[in-house]
């Protein structure tokens, strides 16, 4: 199971999130005060919290808490996943290396 962590949130973003994610998703979330594991790629919690945060913006509107506290959250997942090592195409069939000849 890939984990993604985030270090050095505020108060404000840890509690943004806890606000604002149901129950199934906060299963897949562990939080202390200034971290956030998610059990998933970075590329799956920076979708999960863009959710959130589009969420937030219809419940409580786009210029306050919890959408803006979610904004650093977004960011630090996007930079984690531009960092992953990105896997080979499904397409491109695995090199192989040619045999040693035979002396």
């Amino acid at each position: 199971m890939t984990e993604t962590k985030l270090t050095k949130l505020t108060n404000d973003n840890v509690r943004a999130l806890r606000e604002t994610m149901s129950r199934e998703q906060a299963e897949k979330v562990r939080l202390t005060a200034t971290t956030a594991v998610f059990d998933m790629s970075a590329k799956e919690a920076a979708i999960m919290v863009s959710y959130l945060q589009s969420q937030a913006a219809q419940d409580h509107g786009a210029t306050g808490h919890p959408y803006k506290s979610l904004t650093a959250v977004r960011r630090k997942l996007e930079a984690l996943e531009a960092s992953e090592p990105s896997a080979p195409a499904p397409s491109s069939p695995p090199t192989q290396k040619a045999p040693k000849a035979l002396a």
